[in-house]
């Protein structure tokens, strides 16, 4: 499955893209209506439930798989930007210059940060994932 974002390929049956977060279900306005507060999480083994709540959990579980895929990929970017960059020193002569990739290990501790923070608060991915959706659903019925 595609995102309709960035393109990037997904998993069939994700909730939401890996790279970017964005919304990839088509119920997505019906997603909205039932995310949760905090502080009423649903259990699935807690016994009996709604299909709402279930529904509800699954929304979660998948957000906070979103956010464990954002972590990973900040991690690979600060490991690429350590690994390039002694790779370089490795390379150098004594007393002569090699690269730094600072921009690489910054973007990773950015992924890594923001993927931690949906991971704490998985609602906060659900409701930018859904704002970016509806704004995208907006755009293209103006072209139109």
């Amino acid at each position: 499955m595609n995102c309709p974002r960035c393109r990037k390929q997904n998993a069939i049956g994700s909730a939401f893209c890996g790279y970017c977060g964005s919304v990839l279900t088509l119920n997505a306005p019906a997603a909205q209506q039932s995310a949760p507060t905090p502080a009423h999480r649903p259990n699935p083994r807690s016994g009996e439930f709604t299909e709402q709540e279930l529904r509800v959990a699954l929304l979660l579980r998948e957000a906070e798989m979103a956010a464990n895929r954002i972590i990973l990929g900040g991690i690979g970017w600060i490991a690429a930007g350590i690994i390039i960059t002694w790779i370089t020193y490795a390379m150098a002569d004594p007393g002569e210059s090699y690269f730094i990739f600072w921009g690489l290990s910054v973007y990773g501790a950015y992924r890594l940060l923001k993927g931690i923070y949906y991971r704490m608060s998985p609602e906060k991915l659900i409701a930018e994932a859904l704002a970016g959706a509806e704004h995208e659903a907006g755009a293209e019925r103006s072209s139109r």
